[in-house]
């Protein structure tokens, strides 16, 4: 009988390929790209390429489309199709939206923002941590629009609320927005980097950092936070609760390796809930790319961009 999903421990990335640069940020990355309306607020969209299935990706929690900016343009390149990266709702050059989001707003914003970009399915969905669930919540709820999933260190579908320093963070948000109400950013430069810092990650990127400082004055872009982190558990719930089976639709979970090496009991269940999710597909897939950190697409790029490569010249050689 041949098994449902395959576990594999491979080294895919050619000998003597570089990792990406973090501190390398193409120009493209550092200001806004298409704002796109998606129903009285925007987000920021960026596009390379050409060709179907047109691929989607999808960041980690805070890092919007600069997590993608490394590969994204050869990416494009290399599979001959369209490949669109976005900043979420509050993230980065994006319009804070909302300040009481629903809990599937991220799915709800996705599904607006592919109608009014005009951007045609069917879509191969990329997603990084965070991310992952949000790839594979689009296929649950929209499987006829999806032909393929890639999770890059993909966040399981329990995720939740574990981290002991969780309520530290959001009453440090509930800080910095206090601070923005009362313009205290202007008397303290300090205190306005480390909340630009706690909103995204441009702290990490010089040229980002100096592009999305004054964003970080608004307290309508820590309010938006503050809500979605204290409703965390109400959006995993509505992820659970979409979960479906998802019939022969291509599946392909990276896993990052330099970790998972070492044998945690933690990381043995994370293989153990990747597998899992591998299952929900007939053609599901986990690989362990060795040595790669959290981010595989900085540490091991032609590890992710071969297997969405892969993955779509086997797309297009599909018979209708």
């Amino acid at each position: 009988m041949v098994p449902l999903f395959l576990l594999l421990v491979l080294l895919i990335t050619p000998a003597g390929a570089p990792a990406q640069d973090p501190w390398n940020v193409p120009a493209f990355a550092i200001a806004p790209g298409r704002m796109v309306d998606i129903g009285g607020f925007r987000l920021n969209l960026y596009c390379f390429g050409e060709g179907k299935p047109t691929i989607i990706l999808e960041s980690g929690a805070s890092w919007g489309a600069i997590a993608w900016a490394g590969i994204q343009q050869t990416l494009a390149e290399q599979t001959r199709a369209r490949v669109c990266s976005y900043d979420r709702a509050g993230i980065n050059f994006s319009d804070p939206g909302p300040l009481k989001p629903p809990p599937d707003a991220n799915l709800r914003n996705l599904r607006e923002l592919l109608n009014q970009a005009s951007l045609p399915g069917p879509y191969v969905l990329v997603g990084w941590s965070y991310g992952g669930m949000i790839a594979r919540w689009f296929a649950s709820v929209y499987p006829q629009d999806t032909a393929g999933i890639v999770t890059v260190d993909g966040s399981d579908w329990d995720y939740a609320v574990t981290s002991p320093n969780y309520e530290g963070a959001i009453e440090a948000m509930r800080k910095c927005r206090e601070a923005a109400k009362d313009k205290r950013f202007d008397r303290d430069p300090k205190l306005l980097e480390q909340c630009a810092g706690m909103l995204n990650a441009t702290h990490f990127f010089p040229p980002m950092r100096a592009a999305l400082l004054d964003r970080a004055r608004e307290p309508d872009r820590y309010s938006q936070w503050i809500h979605t982190m204290e409703h965390t558990p109400d959006s995993t719930e509505a992820i659970r609760k979409a979960r479906r089976p998802l019939g022969a639709l291509p599946m392909r979970l990276l896993l990052a390796g330099a970790d998972l090496e070492k044998g945690a009991a933690g990381d043995i269940r994370f293989i153990q809930r990747s597998m899992s999710m591998a299952k929900l597909s007939t053609d599901g897939l986990v690989t362990i790319v060795p040595g790669a950190r959290h981010m595989i697409h900085n540490d091991r790029p032609w590890a992710v961009i071969r297997t969405i490569e892969e993955m779509v010249a086997a797309i297009r050689s599909r018979k209708p």
